[in-house]
């Protein structure tokens, strides 16, 4: 289904919420092949660089469910496989890190795979799997 998506402007923290539909090996770059669970994902990233939550989340949700072309971060690898269910924004939030603790701590959740977003920080990681 496509619909379009109404994106604030702004910079900050967000929190992308993605369906995997079914279970299955996902090559994400040099992390190397993981088996992903069907389920809901959250995805923390940030929105500091130019054009702030539009630019970022344009670009990850207009590459959701299809090729991406060309891959740059973990999360490239991972959105041809999944369909977005949501968006939440943080505006003026800063630490990825703190933000993807938060939800890894909600019972059920777990980080998952290992250190996913995270190889400019080495945090257990910013993808957390909703079980």
């Amino acid at each position: 289904m496509e619909f379009s998506w109404y994106i604030e402007e702004g910079k900050g923290l967000y929190a992308l919420l993605l369906r995997l539909e079914r279970a299955q090996e996902i090559l994400i770059g040099k992390l190397g092949e993981f088996p992903f669970p069907a389920g809901m994902y959250i995805y923390i990233g940030s929105a500091w660089g130019a054009g702030g939550f539009q630019a970022r989340l344009q670009r990850h949700l207009s590459r959701a469910g299809r090729n991406p072309g060309k891959m740059h971060w973990h999360i490239d690898y991972l959105l041809p496989f999944v369909y977005p269910e949501g968006v939440l924004l943080f505006p003026r939030w800063k630490c990825e890190c703190a933000l993807a603790a938060l939800v890894a701590a909600l019972p059920g959740a777990s980080r998952f795979p290992p250190g996913f977003g995270a190889s400019d920080c080495g945090c257990p990681g910013h993808l957390i799997l909703m079980r």
